[in-house]
């Protein structure tokens, strides 16, 4: 399930048994079990309406029970994006009056601070302000990736060790966040494509497997083997629109790999869309561990009201055409939270998470030389190609923008380096 050699990844609800006998036998002998089945039966009588009466009452229910409990603490993390700001409304339906605690760039280009700070104020709540840059990056990096043990591939998972610091700091024991709302509630990156999402075209199933493969593995992997100038805009940009004349194309050259959760896209019966969605649901729920585990070293209670029982079997019951409408993902949820929350809100652009990586990398000498390094002496050379390498690092430098390439590049050698060196 993964791009590299002999190494596997264990997915959501499995475990792998090991009958040790010998040190010959230990590695043939592996066996994957799941130890937990999910039900994808979609309710086609749901409407948007009739859902979202649901959905607030699941929330607050959830919620209601959070704020029983005298043991938690919590503060809500908020992101300024409708996953967050949705749960805080729901708190806020129920009297709870919940303090919230934002990340803060040090560019304001990146920064949600005024949406934030308008979810506030219309929901009568504080906000705790935790200023992060490149040097609370940097600080971050071998504690981070010594905590999860394995490459993190998004800043921001490093830049909330800080939140957690920060809350605890407050007298808070426990944080609530929206994680996980876009794998149930479907996510905007399909439907970016919806207009191709059709029974009659012929670049349903190639279309799928194009964005699932790319959204799924390490973009860094791919981009030495290719040769199209389309294929390297698209891999290195992850944002390129392409016609259909110019998808046709590129899945001329497109060689899937034998993954056996193609077998959710080629055998699931419905729409497209509710193929797309499984294939989502199966494959990131377990993304969710990045911020229990973070959350956990620094002492807090993480609580991800979106994954309870109730919520998530919800979820799992929705029509896909209540997750991907209008050209959105998460349709039922923006529907659901659009009067709750100020003007445009629910509705906006997917942006939490987005940081100034390119600049940070570029001017902060500590990240600076750290990326250096990892191009010039990485452990991970077998995945690189060097001369490119070092020619990605050399235009960054000048000012082209290859921050994703590098920063997970910088991240596969630290975990290679700091986490499996100390095993060998």
């Amino acid at each position: 399930h993964t791009m590299y050699v002999n190494v596997d990844r264990v997915l959501p609800g499995e475990y792998i048994s090991i009958p040790f006998v010998s040190f010959a036998s230990f590695c043939s002998s592996l066996s994957r079990n799941r130890y937990w089945t999910y039900h994808w039966e979609p309710d086609e009588s749901l409407t948007l309406d009739t859902a979202a009466s649901r959905l607030h009452e699941l929330l607050q229910e959830r919620l209601g029970a959070i704020r029983s409990d005298e043991n938690l603490s919590p503060t809500m993390m908020l992101s300024g994006g409708v996953d967050s700001a949705g749960l805080l409304a729901e708190a806020n339906q129920i009297g709870w009056n919940i303090p919230a605690i934002t990340l803060v760039p040090d560019d304001t280009a990146y920064s949600e601070l005024n949406a934030v700070k308008r979810i506030c104020e219309r929901l009568g709540t504080g906000c705790l302000q935790v200023p992060v840059d490149a040097d609370m990056l940097a600080a971050n990096l071998d504690e981070g990736h010594a905590v999860l043990e394995q490459p993190v591939v998004h800043t921001i998972a490093l830049l909330h060790m800080e939140i957690y610091r920060r809350a605890a700091a407050a007298g808070h024991n426990a944080f609530i966040c929206g994680e996980a709302a876009d794998t149930l509630f479907g996510y905007d990156r399909f439907a970016k494509y919806q207009q191709v999402w059709d029974h009659s075209s012929p670049l349903v199933d190639p279309l799928i497997r194009l964005i699932a493969r790319i959204s799924n593995h390490s973009k860094f992997v791919l981009w030495s083997r290719l040769t199209s100038p389309n294929w390297r805009e698209f891999v290195c940009q992850g944002r390129a629109h392409f016609s259909a004349t110019e998808l046709a194309d590129l899945m001329k050259v497109w060689q899937p790999c034998n993954d056996e959760r193609m077998g959710i896209l080629e055998n699931a019966r419905g729409s497209a869309l509710e193929a797309a969605s499984r294939y989502y649901f199966e494959t990131f729920i377990q993304d969710c561990r990045i911020f229990i585990a973070l959350g956990r070293a620094a002492g807090m209670e993480p609580i991800l009201p979106y994954t309870s029982a109730a919520v998530r079997d919800f979820a799992l019951a929705l029509p896909a055409m209540l997750k991907f409408g209008r050209g959105r993902g998460k349709l039922l949820l923006k529907h659901a939270m659009d009067d709750s929350l100020p003007d445009g809100i629910a509705w906006a652009r997917k942006r939490s998470g987005e940081q100034p990586l390119g600049r940070w990398l570029r001017e902060n000498q500590s990240l600076e030389r750290r990326v250096a390094g990892a191009v010039r002496n990485s452990l991970v050379d077998r995945f690189f190609n060097p001369e490119s390498a070092s020619r990605l690092h050399s235009e960054h430098s000048s000012g082209t923008d290859h921050s994703v390439l590098l920063w997970q590049m910088l991240s596969l050698d630290i975990w290679m380096r700091e986490c499996l060196g100390k095993r060998t």
